[in-house]
């Protein structure tokens, strides 16, 4: 469980909905709901785990270890550099909150996510800028439309040739 990397894009989505709060507030209301619930099964399940949890945090960094920026940079530079990406996170968020399309945000903050956050450096986490790449390849496109005449003629007849 990584629980820094769901800061910035909690953050985000409840800054998208309250940017057109009519239209999106079923989405904090539905956050909230599940989250409550999550919390109140957790409880019973580990009676006292939230009290633990947040003793423990004050030792997570040391834990995971530093971010990528402090890794390049040292711990003073990178915390400077961390701070700045953040500051500019949020002027992006404060500036898309009205936006229709919410995933490019969601898609720059994961990938921002993996040069600043503590413990991210594995390269497992790259899988976070995949949303990143898929919203490009939706917008620029690699290969021709076919035309739907030609898929469904060679959906046919592969269909065919599988059938006989």
């Amino acid at each position: 469980m990584k629980p820094q990397m769901s800061i910035l894009p909690i953050a985000w989505m409840l800054l998208w909905s309250l940017g057109h709060w009519t239209d999106r507030k079923k989405l904090i209301v539905g956050f909230a709901g599940t989250m409550a619930l999550l919390l109140i099964a957790a409880e019973i399940a580990l009676p006292g785990w939230i009290p633990d949890f947040l003793a423990q945090i004050q030792y997570y960094r040391h834990y995971t270890g530093a971010s990528m920026l402090d890794l390049i940079y040292g711990r003073q530079i990178g915390l400077c550099l961390t701070g700045i990406f953040v500051l500019g996170l949020l002027l992006v968020m404060w500036r898309r909150r009205t936006a229709s399309d919410f995933m490019p945000t969601l898609a720059f903050l994961l990938a921002t996510e993996v040069f600043i956050m503590p413990g991210l450096k594995s390269l497992l986490n790259l899988c976070l800028l995949l949303p990143g790449i898929f919203i490009m390849l939706s917008k620029y496109r690699a290969f021709p439309e076919v035309p739907a005449d030609d898929a469904q003629r060679v959906w046919r007849s592969a269909h065919d040739d599988a059938v006989s």
